[in-house]
């Protein structure tokens, strides 16, 4: 079984995670990037840098980015992504699912293609944010095209 195969089913387990719309939306792209197993430190300054550049982070500083980084790994690591799936599922206003979803794509594509593994996580991504088909592979489609040059 795969670091994310149960994740985007209903969680049963205790102890809620109670996160705030940014690190909720942070916390997609933190699963995102660990998609594959483990995370880098070059996958986290790319999750960092690519937070950095968005107006619901704009007020964060380098040290607060960090600390909500590291947060939402610890949870990930204790508590496991589906855990912190759930979590951040409920937090994540519905006009920031697309542009999860989005920038999700855009971490998976850094290297301008999909394997078979990150399209079936991006296609469950799709169906636990209530994205329809269509648009997440309108998104998927301009991540591709962006991640090309």
């Amino acid at each position: 079984m795969g670091l994310l195969d149960s994740m985007f089913r209903s969680s049963t387990a205790s102890g809620a995670i109670s996160l705030s719309p940014p690190e909720a939306f942070a916390a997609i792209l933190v699963i995102a990037m660990a998609a594959d197993g483990y995370a880098t430190d070059e996958e986290v300054r790319t999750l960092r840098d690519s937070l950095f550049r968005m107006q619901l982070f704009k007020r964060f500083d380098e040290e607060h980015m960090a600390k909500m980084i590291d947060k939402l790994l610890g949870i990930m690591q204790r508590q496991g992504p589906d855990a912190l799936f759930q979590g951040a599922k409920e937090a994540l206003p519905e006009e920031l699912r697309e542009t999860a979803y989005a920038v999700s794509a855009d971490m998976t594509l850094t290297d301008g293609t999909l394997d078979d593994s990150e399209r079936d996580f991006l296609q469950e991504l799709a169906e636990a944010l209530q994205i329809s088909a269509q648009t997440a592979d309108l998104l998927v489609r301009a991540m591709t095209i962006k991640n090309r040059g």
